[in-house]
């Protein structure tokens, strides 16, 4: 039950987040652009948590996360597979197909479609491109070129939060204060000054009924198949309004 208890918190805090470098001038106007010029995209997510808990029965707990799906900024739809370690011993393994159309988000769980958050696949899939839009007209830019690429650092307040009251397939977890900082976004662009890669890094620190926390979060995103035809329909068996 408590190895459980803390795969379900780390799950929860989830849903919820090489070479030489030269200085290159890049503009905001050609990335926002390039952005503008986007009507679909599929994306990749990988998510990375690492967790060490003071207690001495959980002690770690490592989580891997990946979203795979493609989107036209109203519809995105894909799967998110799910992993959680609690001392290198499998916890959580979870397959969930998602559909969001425009503020309704819908996941499956147990081979049922059930109403969900949207904000973690948003900012991290479907809606990535305006996420980096919004902190492109927010931020000053500064651009390093690497290998024909160029890497922008930006900075999201956003991220810096604290979480008290998580939630995860209906079931509400008290005595949980959780605190992420850090707030850390590189944008990777191509050669046209598209955004092809957004990572983003932060860090936990918690409190419970159960220990203490402190550990990481690494999150990133590739954006491809730019303007590709995709299926957007609504999955047959999703009856939820």
């Amino acid at each position: 039950v408590l190895v459980m208890r803390w795969g379900v918190i780390i799950l929860a805090i989830a849903i919820i987040i090489s070479g030489c470098l030269s200085g290159e001038e890049v503009s905001k106007e050609e990335i926002l652009s390039q952005i503008d010029s986007v009507d679909t995209f599929s994306y990749h997510t990988t998510a990375f948590i690492n967790v060490d808990v003071s207690n001495a029965f959980i002690r770690k707990i490592e989580m891997t996360m990946i979203i795979d799906g493609y989107s036209n900024g109203r519809i995105s739809k894909g799967n998110i597979s799910l992993n959680s370690k609690i001392n290198g011993i499998t916890d959580i393994n979870e397959f969930i197909p998602f559909y969001i159309e425009g503020d309704k988000t819908f996941i499956k769980l147990s081979g049922k479609w059930q109403k969900a958050t949207k904000d973690y696949i948003s900012n991290n899939g479907g809606n990535i491109l305006n996420y980096v839009k919004e902190l492109i007209i927010k931020n000053d830019i500064e651009a390093e070129k690497e290998d024909g690429y160029y890497i922008i650092k930006l900075k999201d307040d956003n991220i810096n939060r604290e979480l008290s009251s998580l939630v995860y397939r209906n079931i509400k977890l008290p005595e949980v204060n959780i605190k992420i900082t850090g707030g850390e976004v590189e944008v990777v662009l191509d050669e046209n000054k598209m955004p092809i890669k957004v990572i983003k890094k932060a860090k936990i620190h918690g409190t419970s009924s159960q220990g203490d926390l402190d550990g990481s979060i690494t999150i990133e995103t590739e954006i491809k198949d730019i303007n590709k035809n995709f299926d957007f329909s609504k999955p047959e068996d999703l009856n939820i309004s």
